[in-house]
Formats: C-alpha cells, structure tokens, sequence
C-alpha cells in the first residue's frame, strides 16, 4: 500500500474515533462493514489496448461507470417492470489526468450504432462479434466486461477500472446526500411513467431524481440527447454537493456516503476495496469542481433511424486520440460540456471551456 493512501485511511480512521467517540475495535468493524458491502465483477478477457505511460508517479485513470437498468435488484423495480434482464442504461467514461488538474466524464449515447468485438458470456460461452448493434447490446450479452472491451475497441483507451450501479444503489447514494439541489425550469408531467416534478430549485428525493433523470418521453422530444446531458448535470450536482457540503471532510456523513457507495456498486476485480475506492474519490477531490466537467462524446442522431445515433468523425477519433495521451479536450471538442463547479441554475456562470448554452439546457429540461 502507498503512504499517501496509508496517509487517507489513517487520517479517516482517527476522525472516526475522536468526533464519533468510536473505540480502536469499532473503527475496525465499521472499515470491515464497508469493506464487505464490495461486491466484485470478472476480470475483462481478451486483446486490451496498453497504457501509454507518463512521466511523474501519478498516472492517468480511465474509469467506466455504467448504470444498469435490471428490475430484478432490491429496489430496483421502477416503471412497473421486473425480469427483463439487464443493459447498460448510462455509459460514462471518467478520465483523470495524471497530474491531477482535470477530469472529464464522457457519456456515450445507449442509442448509438457500433460494431460490437466478440464477448465471454456469463455461462463461460463467447458472443461472436456483431456489426451495427446498438451500444447497450453488449451489456445485455456479456455484461459490463463486454461493454470494458466495446470502449476499448472504440476508443483504444485502457480501462484501469470499472463499476456498475444499479437504480436502488443511485438511490440509495441521493439519499445518504440528503437529497441533490436541481434547478427545474418548468413542470414535467409525463402521464405514461406517472412522473410529475414541479419547476423550481430545490432537493430532490431518491425517487424525484430518479424520474428526473430517466424522463425521455416529455423532455427532448423522446431522445436520449437531452437525457444524457441531464444526467451530466445529475452527476455534477452530486460531486459538488459532496465537496461543498462537506461530506468528504466531515467523518460521520463521510461514512454515511460510503455505506451507500459500497452497498450499491459492483467493482473489478483490479480495485483492492475500499482502499482503492476511497483512493480513487481523493485523486478527484485534488482535481476540483472548477475542472470537473461533464459532455457527450462527437455524436448526431442518424437521419435515416429515428432515435439511433452514429459516432461523428473525426471528431470522435481525436477526442479518444486526446484522452489516451493524456491531452486537454479544446472547447471545439468539448461543447455543451458542463462543470461540477459551476451546475446549471446555481446562479454561477460557466466560464469553461465548449460550456453548455441556454438553449442546449433548455432543451435538456434544465436551468440555464
């Protein structure tokens, strides 16, 4: 183990024990509590691209996030369906540069049209590959590893880590928050899923921010464009909440928060626990909300296919071309991007650069 992530377990452990009073043994049984609540995925088989090494200890990370839509999770029955297996509903690639002063988190459309590489199914079978699939196939056909080598064989960038949340584990997360602080512009009525949100700021409940980011029907016309870029705010409101109300640094809401994470993700099998995981959230509390930013990967609704979408090149190439040298995204290449520093109907202006415009937000169902 590192001394700077010695450094973080000693320095959580200690505020455990004086600000909650806890014992050494309590400490102990609360760390092996989070720890146990990890639930570990397979390792990903087959080619893999290399890393491309830089100079100085730290290295850049390349994590996938992906939000499973499975009914069949513990809390996790939502639009009144259950059993109908499980896809990738969100796939966003998180990448953090190696010295620690930028990260992106790059959604890529479900709905998009992709050659999909050959895949370990979960009985131990292979999926041949398949050729003009939609994105969230693989997921259903050899789950997340299968999804790990479809980014990769697209972008030719190495995955270090990958995670799966399922809807009860984003819940569960709003809710160790105590709720995430949206901005909505006006009401939201969607009568087929039975979602009503008024307009307004305020904190939205586990299950208010779970219609508010899955509505597609009302918003945007029912495509998934102006869903991803509301699930970027989401995701920016969420990281800011945790820095500016001091979950991280505050040990009680800290192990609140981490409770909620361990019991609702699925890591791979490279994560040693909780000592990555907590290692992971530091490396993107050095990076800051002010560099934090979320954005769709070059995409364009395909004219011929209602509702599909097709990679726009060769936008798309340079964007990975960047990443895997570890290279900051210009604003060309970023646009309608937004900042963890700066959410949409904060009051603060986004400055950064390709930030999201008033319309683009519109569109999207959010507060400019």
């Amino acid at each position: 183990m590192s001394r700077d992530r010695r450094a973080v377990l000693t320095v959580i452990a200690l505020s455990l024990l004086l600000v909650g009073g806890l014992t050494g043994g309590a400490t102990v049984l609360l760390w092996r509590h989070l720890d146990r609540n990890l639930d570990t995925l397979d390792r990903v088989a087959g080619p893999r691209p290399a890393n491309i090494a830089t100079a100085g200890e730290d290295q850049p990370l390349d994590i996938l996030v992906m939000g499973s839509d499975s009914r069949d999770c513990a809390g996790c029955a939502v639009d009144r369906h259950t059993g109908e297996g499980q896809r990738s509903d969100t796939t966003v690639l998180l990448h953090v540069s190696a010295d620690r002063t930028r990260a992106y988190g790059i959604s890529i459309p479900r709905d998009m049209i992709i050659d999909r590489p050959s895949c370990r199914e979960p009985d131990g079978g292979t999926a041949p590959a398949a050729s003009d699939v939609q994105w969230n196939d693989a997921f259903a056909v050899g789950g997340p590893t299968c999804t790990v080598r479809q980014v990769e064989a697209m972008t030719g960038v190495r995955i270090e880590h990958y995670l799966v949340v399922d809807f009860g584990g984003f819940r569960r997360m709003v809710a160790a928050l105590g709720g995430v602080e949206m901005c909505i512009p006006a009401d939201i009525v969607d009568p087929k899923y039975g979602i009503t949100l008024k307009a307004g700021t305020r904190r939205l409940t586990p299950t208010e921010s779970e219609d508010y980011i899955r509505e597609r029907h009302v918003l945007s016309y029912g495509t998934d464009t102006g869903r991803m870029k509301r699930q970027q705010a989401f995701m920016a409101a969420m990281v800011h909440q945790a820095v500016s109300a001091g979950t991280i640094s505050q040990p009680t809401r800290l192990y609140s928060f981490l409770d909620a994470v361990t019991g609702s993700v699925q890591l791979d099998p490279d994560l040693d626990g909780l000592h990555d995981l907590i290692a992971l959230a530091r490396d993107l509390g050095r990076v800051g909300t002010d560099h934090i930013r979320f954005l769709t990967m070059p995409s364009h609704e395909d004219p011929d296919d209602y509702g599909r979408v097709k990679p726009t090149q060769p936008a798309a190439d340079r964007v990975w071309d960047l990443l895997v040298h570890d290279e900051a995204l210009p604003a060309r290449l970023s646009t309608g991007s937004i900042s963890a520093g700066a959410v949409p109907g904060s009051g603060r202006r986004d400055r950064g650069p390709g930030a999201a415009t008033a319309s683009e937000l519109e569109y999207a169902g959010l507060c400019a």
